[in-house]
């Protein structure tokens, strides 16, 4: 019998059987490429078994490609591996044709027509689209059948990298600056190949790249920028599926020369202090480290311990002056102040000693201008109005009075913590005078007065007698007006 594989094979239409007792013949009628291979012939009988294989080439095209495979599949690419047909048709596969098309089109595509190794690597590809691609081998007697692969979509395997953190600026000089990142907490499966540093001036709308080249590096000394013109910089990183999010901006940065945290500020006092409350103040710090000072810090201390607490905000005050108040009446503190710049917090200046909140005694003190102390003069109908700020501790008694008499019943006082103010409206002739000002507390007493001219028609003559009677004539005598209206009698 005759037997291809473990298969018998038996007498059709294609195969013929002809067996004698000495000559076994076959005949395959319209060979084809599946019938090539080895044929055995077995015979059989009482004494045992004896097989003859036999080879069987048919001259074809090859078969089809076994075993496709797609990989490194990205927006644009991928490559393709495949083994041989397992029927090269009788002649040596010369070389392989790869042919694409799109799922949505039927028209086929030749992508190479002359490979000769089992492997491809396909490029230009449209990102978002999905392929088939089928390979074809070629021998002598022509192109085999198709091997097709199953649809593909073009996409990246990964995303975009994150944005870079800690981003610093350092080296600052008036033309440059070096920018310094760290690398992003995801570099979104792919190698990150390069970053992108951007810079803004602070008088400008548009984002500037600072490199014309890909950056590998960590940092870049970013040149040719313009003196005194503030600078915020952004990075972003890339890899192959394309820049990720820019990192965070930076503060403004000035390109000037070089700068420093700032000296101690000058005469650090205190001020004043109340029972729970100390006020100090200082003047600016002889060096500013470079850049403008941006407030100040003051810091406070039970003088019998070491832990300062900061009482202002973190960002510092833009004033030379502070209360610190909700203190603890005789409790004594230390107290220092520091400067603060963009760079960071200078060197502390310490006020001297110990301080203790508790309430000042002070005399009372006037404070009258000089136009005040040469006195006022108004038109009758018109109004005054007296007002003058004082200082003491405790707050002084106010007392008003007028050397002429008492007040009219125009007169309004009003008395505040740190002024007093007298007030006539419609004043006459009856208002002039001088008008007295009294402050007293238990540390003193202090006293001021302003003169008060109206401008008025004059009053009544006074002490008027008639003297030497006659049947014609008599003599008449009589005084000045008290009150001459502000003006010489004419």
């Amino acid at each position: 019998m005759w037997l291809k594989g473990d298969k018998v094979l038996e007498d059709t239409a294609r195969y013929e059987i002809r067996n004698t007792d000495f000559k076994a013949l076959i005949t395959v009628k319209d060979a084809i490429r599946v019938d090539g291979g080895q044929i055995i012939l077995q015979a059989t009988n009482v004494a045992g078994t004896k097989s003859v294989p036999v080879m069987v080439k048919v001259l074809d095209r090859p078969g089809p490609p076994e075993s496709i495979q797609i990989s490194g599949v990205t927006s644009e690419k991928c490559s393709l591996a495949w083994a041989p047909p397992i029927h090269d048709g009788g002649s040596d596969i010369s070389h392989y044709i790869i042919e694409k098309r799109e799922t949505s089109r039927l028209a086929w595509t030749v992508v190479a027509s002359d490979a000769v190794a089992t492997m491809l690597k396909v490029t230009k590809l449209l990102e978002g689209n999905e392929y088939i691609f089928r390979i074809m081998a070629v021998n002598k007697y022509g192109v085999g059948e198709p091997l097709e692969s199953a649809p593909v979509l073009m996409k990246n395997p990964f995303v975009v990298p994150g944005p870079p953190t800690y981003l610093e600026v350092t080296n600052v000089t008036k033309d440059s600056m070096t920018v310094s990142w760290h690398r992003p907490d995801s570099d979104g499966g792919s190698e990150i190949i390069g970053y992108i540093l951007e810079k803004r001036d602070r008088t400008g709308i548009r984002w500037v790249k600072c490199n014309k080249r890909r950056i590998t590096d960590l940092r870049l000394r970013v040149t040719g920028l313009a003196e005194d013109h503030e600078y915020e910089f952004r990075v972003s990183a890339e890899n192959i599926a394309g820049i990720g999010e820019p990192s965070q901006i930076t503060p403004y940065w000035k390109a000037c020369d070089p700068m420093f945290k700032p000296g101690p500020p000058t005469n650090a006092h205190v001020v004043d202090t109340t029972k729970n409350s100390i006020t100090a103040a200082w003047g600016k710090p002889i060096y500013d480290g470079g850049c403008e000072i941006l407030g100040y810090i003051v810091e406070i201390c039970k003088a019998d311990e070491e832990e300062w607490a900061m009482v202002t905000p973190q960002t510092g005050l833009r004033v030379n002056r502070f209360e610190i108040k909700k203190l603890i009446e005789h409790q004594e503190y230390k107290l220092r102040v520091c400067a603060l710049n963009k760079i960071g917090v200078g060197e502390p200046a310490a006020i001297p000693g110990t301080i203790k909140p508790e309430d000042k005694l002070e005399a009372p003190e006037l404070d009258i201008d000089s136009e005040l102390r040469k006195g006022i003069v108004v038109r009758a109908g018109s109004s005054i109005r007296i007002n003058i700020p004082f200082k003491g501790r405790p707050t002084p008694e106010i007392t008003w009075s007028r050397e002429e008499g008492e007040f009219t019943d125009k007169v309004q006082i009003e008395k505040g913590i740190n002024y007093t103010q007298l007030s006539i409206d419609y004043c006459d002739r009856n208002d002039a005078g001088k008008y007295i000002l009294k402050l007293e507390n238990s540390s003193g007493s202090k006293s001021a007065f302003v003169t008060v001219k109206v401008l008025d028609t004059p009053g009544p003559p006074q002490n008027l007698v008639v003297k030497e009677i006659r049947k014609d004539c008599a003599v008449l005598t009589w005084e000045p007006p008290a009150n001459d209206g502000g003006a010489k009698i004419k």
